[in-house]
């Protein structure tokens, strides 16, 4: 018997944090409400606080037998590490108990360096009992199964919507666009430092956009304010809706030079919107933009790394155009649509086996 799309969807309980706290998972679970015209999901955290987050976690615990006796067959969690890790690998194992089938959506970009903290053995034992470990990007499949034996690993990248806008092109100043959260492993302080350095040639002829929030926002505020840049950085706070397309269409140039990464939805949106991008060659991102096609790469905490990469669309600035539309070529596979099959094609294989 073949099951229709919504008949395998009824079989599905989504888990992770709760979608209204924001970041890339929640960005990503929404996207999938918005692609398969709803979903049954359980956070298991609260995006008021770490005691409402305890409770709401042990009542998705609570309720799992509850969903199982309803008809959900799989339940697809979507975690990170330290926290959530821990959550996660506890719900699995209990749902994994229950007789449902279960899939461990890993959304991380330094998963050598957490795992190899936690334990090599011990994290591929707790991934080896889930059904299946969906992996963001070729290369975090090649660690997970090739390195460290992780039987059943699937890729399936995060969806990005459809830009609304498209960068207009504008008179004046090269326009950098930094959105990301404010952590200095997005090396958003080696941007600042490069043009803090270069601020007397790049005055006049670079702005700055910054969108984001974070455990390193008094840092960044105090940065400013010891190094000022009159005209060049503006600070935008957390931007979503229509705020960040607002951003997306004014500027030239997507930066994200970080120390590590998954698949920054960031990016995604920003190549969607038609941007250039300077960014480092690390997690996903080689996967999704090439270096001299889409973007121009980076060293991770090299501000002269960056001054040149800013220097080179100064100098040809033809580049921003050309770059920024084969972004918006180039982006369409990580569209709803094809990453809707690809989850349904695991769903059902899951469901078959």
């Amino acid at each position: 018997m073949t099951l229709s799309h919504r008949d395998i969807l009824d079989k599905v309980l989504f888990v992770g944090p709760d979608t209204r706290s924001g970041g890339g998972i929640s960005y990503v679970l929404n996207v999938y409400r918005e692609m398969f015209g709803g979903i049954t999901y359980a956070p298991t955290t609260h995006h008021r606080g770490k005691v409402l987050g305890a409770i709401r976690f042990a009542l998705t615990m609570a309720l799992l037998p509850v969903y199982r006796l309803r008809g959900f067959r799989i339940v697809h969690a979507h975690g990170s590490v330290r926290g959530s890790w821990r959550r996660k690998c506890l719900l699995l194992r209990w749902a994994g108990l229950l007789g449902m089938r279960t899939i461990h959506h890993i959304h991380n970009g330094a998963l050598r360096k957490h795992f190899t903290a936690m334990g090599l053995e011990k994290v591929t034992r707790q991934m080896a009992k889930s059904d299946c470990v969906v992996a963001l990007t070729d290369s975090w499949k090649s660690y997970l199964h090739d390195e460290l034996g992780v039987p059943a690993v699937e890729v399936i990248e995060n969806p990005v919507r459809p830009a609304r806008v498209v960068r207009k092109p504008s008179p004046g100043p090269l326009r950098l666009l930094f959105i990301s959260a404010i952590d200095h492993t997005k090396g958003l302080f080696e941007l600042l430092e490069a043009l803090y350095d270069h601020r007397d040639e790049l005055s006049g002829r670079v702005r700055l956009d910054i969108g984001g929030s974070g455990i390193d926002d008094k840092r960044m505020h105090d940065f400013l304010a010891s190094h000022p840049m009159p005209g060049m950085v503006t600070l935008h706070g957390w931007v979503s809706g229509h705020a960040k397309e607002t951003l997306l269409e004014s500027n030239d140039v997507f930066v994200l030079p970080s120390y590590a990464e998954g698949m920054p939805i960031s990016l995604l949106e920003a190549m969607s919107a038609g941007l250039a991008a300077i960014v480092t060659p690390v997690g996903g991102i080689p996967e999704a933009v090439a270096d001299g096609y889409g973007a121009i790469y980076v060293k991770v905490r090299d501000k002269e790394s960056i001054y040149r990469a800013i220097r080179s669309f100064l100098d040809r600035p033809d580049a921003v155009e050309t770059m920024g539309a084969r972004n918006r070529d180039t982006v369409c596979r990580y569209y709803p649509d094809r990453v809707s099959r690809r989850l349904l094609g695991l769903y059902t294989k899951i469901l078959h086996s």
